[in-house]
């Protein structure tokens, strides 16, 4: 799981849920996305409570009509965002806009992961009758 947004967060702090007391312990900072990755979560942060680093007490809040951050699951966190076949990784995290006021369309790790491995599915080979064809070509560049 990770939260977007990072501020003043170390890798290996607990933080802590001020309402519900869940927990979580940063596995990863990801600066270019703005989040964090949490492992060992026990019990569930909710969408209006602050979040308290044990280690350096830092604190992300939010309130009711107030979202600073969200928690999901890290294979739907966003891998990088898109405009127009154009990728971006930054981007105002607030409005979900460049800084031009383009709004993007997110790509999360499973799709981008999906596209990759799908992009290895088709083996390519060369056609028997051009082997012998391709074994000269090399043989004379070797030769050069």
């Amino acid at each position: 799981d990770h939260f977007i947004w990072n501020k003043g967060f170390e890798v290996g702090e607990e933080i802590v849920g001020a309402q519900t007391g869940a927990k979580g312990t940063i596995s990863k900072i990801d600066l270019i996305m703005n989040r964090f990755v949490l492992t060992g979560m026990t019990g569930s942060f909710n969408d209006i409570e602050n979040i308290v680093g044990q280690t350096t007490g830092s604190i992300l809040t939010q309130s009711v009509g107030t979202q600073n951050f969200s928690l999901e699951k890290e294979y739907n966190g966003a891998h990088h965002y898109t405009k127009d076949g154009e990728e971006f990784t930054r981007l105002n995290f607030t409005t979900g806009e460049t800084a031009t006021g383009t709004f993007m369309d997110e790509v999360t790790n499973r799709a981008y992961e999906n596209e990759v491995n799908d992009s290895k599915l088709k083996i390519k080979y060369i056609k028997p009758e051009h082997i012998e064809d391709y074994a000269q070509q090399f043989k004379d560049l070797m030769n050069r």
